[in-house]
């Protein structure tokens, strides 16, 4: 009997977020989530605002990728986070890396806390 590797099944995710100036008060201009990727925003009295981004299936394997974009128009104040600590598993030999891309845009007089958890490689 020949021992044969499968492919393993792989979810990618993507998330967006642009924020634009409303007076003094920073909104949502866009939102984007897909695959696992989700953001949640937290209800916080003042002026600028807070996401959380959460990956759904809780860790990311070889082969996945997840891609973000935050960009913060003219005057804004947004906090991003993650839940939690992000696990990312070890490849097999011949399997793809797992890969995590997030490009931030920080406009003019914009403030962007970028302040994910750590990173927990196993």
């Amino acid at each position: 009997m020949e021992f044969v590797i499968t492919p393993l099944q792989r979810a990618g995710g993507r998330f967006g977020l642009d924020v634009r100036a409303e007076g003094s008060l920073t909104r949502m201009a866009h939102l984007e989530q897909a695959g696992r990727c989700r953001l949640l925003f937290s209800r916080i009295a003042g002026q600028g605002m807070e996401a959380a981004i959460v990956n759904m299936s809780g860790s990311v394997a070889a082969g996945e990728r997840i891609e973000g974009h935050l960009a913060c128009g003219e005057g804004t104040d947004l906090l991003v986070t993650s839940q939690a600590a992000e696990r990312i598993y070890r490849a097999r030999p011949d399997d793809a890396p797992a890969e995590i891309a997030v490009s931030c845009h920080v406009a003019a007089n914009a403030r962007l806390e970028w302040l994910p958890h750590g990173t927990i490689f196993l």
